[in-house]
């Protein structure tokens, strides 16, 4: 979810005000913006939704049920936008940039590259994945979103964070 100090804009066309003029009050009111404008038959806006929501029903009847299935993504695209304004690369970029990886030995400069640079994708990737899954699973479990796994399983986690030296955010 964006901070309270994030960048609210539309992930599509860029504006950061409503209709009336004033700011977005906060994601629900970006993801609004996009199902309204994709309603209203803007290409892009449209084309947005339908890449999320296949054959999404777009009429104003549907407006909230629409905007409850895009509003993840929507969370995602600004921590994005986010990041990229961010005076100091927010906070993903900042982990990434901490990363050490071990590059395998007799490597070229360029394959280094590739290689650092494929690591820091798959990362992004497994990280977005476990926001995705802890948001889905959250609103099953009213926010406690490890509780739907099985006890033995949580035990398993807490015992190799605490081995590992990491906090784990249900223990």
């Amino acid at each position: 979810m964006p901070t309270v100090n994030a960048v609210l804009a539309c992930p599509v066309c860029q504006i950061t005000t409503k209709t009336d003029g004033s700011s977005f009050s906060g994601l629900r009111s970006v993801t609004l913006h996009i199902v309204g404008k994709g309603i209203g038959l803007n290409d892009s806006h449209r084309s947005w939704i339908y890449e999320l929501v296949p054959g999404a029903d777009l009429n104003r009847k549907n407006m909230n049920k629409i905007g409850d299935q895009i509003e993840f993504y929507v969370s995602e695209a600004l921590e994005e936008l986010e990041e990229k304004v961010s005076t100091d690369g927010g906070p993903s970029v900042q982990i990434l940039d901490s990363l050490t990886i071990d590059v395998p030995a007799g490597r070229s400069d360029n394959e280094r590259e590739q290689y650092i640079k494929a690591y820091k994708f798959i990362w992004t990737i497994e990280t977005r994945l476990h926001r995705f899954v802890a948001a889905i699973l959250s609103d099953l479990k009213e926010g406690q979103w490890w509780t739907a796994f099985p006890n033995d399983l949580q035990q398993k986690c807490l015992d190799r964070a605490h081995q590992d030296k990491h906090r784990s955010p249900f223990g």
